[in-house]
């Protein structure tokens, strides 16, 4: 929420990433969700799914890993820490285990299947 006061400084409010308190450039984000569009897949194509969600993983992964660095120099360790517990989404063995579900049984693409099995945990 946007409050813009007589000094001319805007006091914003909403869920805090972090604890604390800090001061830096603000980043504020939309809470419009991009849901995926459901494709259906064939049989013979649930292997290439499973493949590309392994690739999406391994390459969110290392972006994740690169922003958890820059992060690490520029404010150290401690900070750093936050971006372990998205590692760990990616490594959830009944979350992975729910999206391959869903490309087996449902025939779905992956990204519509982790995008269905994420909203499930959420």
């Amino acid at each position: 929420m946007l409050e813009q006061r007589k000094t001319g400084e805007k006091m914003l409010r909403g869920i805090p990433a972090s604890q604390g308190v800090s001061r830096s450039r603000v980043v504020v984000l939309d809470r419009t969700r991009i849901n995926p569009a459901k494709w259906g897949i064939v049989e013979a194509d649930r292997a290439k799914q499973e493949e590309r969600l392994k690739a999406s993983l391994a390459d969110t992964r290392s972006q994740i890993v690169a922003m958890q660095d820059r992060l690490r120099e520029a404010m150290g360790a401690k900070e750093a820490l936050i971006f372990d517990s998205h590692l760990l989404v990616l490594e959830d063995p009944m979350l992975l285990e729910e999206v391959s579900r869903f490309i087996r049984e449902d025939l779905v693409s992956a990204e519509y299947a982790f995008y269905q099995a994420s909203e499930k945990y959420a």
